[in-house]
């Protein structure tokens, strides 16, 4: 299938077929993301995704899981997705599920009544970039996204019935607040128990902005020991009742963690403890 700029999607859709319904990331200005850099947002045509589906539904006809990329495809209007929709049900009849980026805004900026018909429509996954539960930090990284709007719409998107997979990152807040990422995050996590929680480890590479303020010495990243400590006090603060499922085994994570929340949460600790402890 035709892709312009990189491949960016989420771990669990591995085995998923992508589908590019735009190109890179609406707002783009987060200081620690270099993804979308090189790319210009754009709407992709909605015949040149009609022509690249039936081609690929050709080829493989029995996909079954599909991610709509890039950056935050939730952000076209309902109408123009319930036609893409619509199109992956009529080419491929097993179809399972839909998934997609997406962030806060476009989630509230739906009705439930929308979202409700994109779900009836094969939509049964939202992965969200929430990146941290502190406003401060997410200010300072140019997030464009409050803790309040996080909340919002994951109570919204709960309330609808579609799932949700949020990311936080771990380091975001440096080692300056890395206390306040970690509760807030835990806080955030607690008061909210989306379906799924990973976290990714803050790397900076690229053109993004935050590797420069690190070369500058405005910003210190922490090291593999304090990354593991802040996630240490994410689980010490966590008091969610979920369930939630939780990973932290992408390959920028320093150690690999996995179990249900709130079940496996003393058994994650007693691994962090005993990591720390060597």
């Amino acid at each position: 299938m035709k892709y312009e700029g990189k491949v960016f999607r989420p771990p669990s859709e591995a085995y998923s077929l992508i589908i590019q319904v735009t190109v890179g990331c609406s707002h783009n200005q987060c200081t620690f993301c270099a993804m979308y850099k090189e790319d210009v947002f754009h709407v992709v045509p909605e015949e040149d995704i009609f022509a690249q589906l039936e081609e690929e539904a050709r080829t493989w006809p029995h996909h079954k899981r599909f991610f709509l990329a890039d950056g935050d495809a939730l952000c076209l209007s309902t109408t123009r997705l319930l036609r893409i929709m619509d199109k992956i049900k009529e080419l491929w009849p097993n179809m399972e599920r839909i998934s997609s980026y997406a962030t806060a805004k476009d989630i509230l900026r739906k009705s439930k009544e929308e979202l409700i018909t994109l779900k009836e429509h094969g939509l049964e996954l939202l992965y969200i970039g929430l990146e941290s539960g502190s406003d401060e930090i997410l200010k300072m990284v140019n997030k464009d996204h409050t803790r309040k709007d996080y909340i919002l719409a994951l109570e919204k998107a709960k309330e609808v019935g579609i799932p949700t997979s949020v990311t936080f990152i771990n380091g975001l807040g440096g080692k300056e607040r890395a206390k306040e990422h970690a509760k807030a995050c835990a806080s955030l996590v607690s008061e909210t128990n989306p379906e799924y929680v990973s976290f990714l480890t803050l790397y900076v590479e690229g053109d993004c902005p935050l590797l420069h303020q690190v070369e500058r010495g405005e910003f210190s990243l922490p090291t593999v020991r304090e990354s593991l400590e802040e996630l240490l006090i994410f689980f010490q603060e966590y008091t969610g009742v979920g369930p939630s499922l939780f990973r932290c085994n992408h390959a920028s994570n320093y150690l690999p963690l996995g179990g249900e929340l709130p079940g496996d949460k003393d058994r994650i600790l007693s691994v962090l403890h005993q990591v720390l402890n060597q």
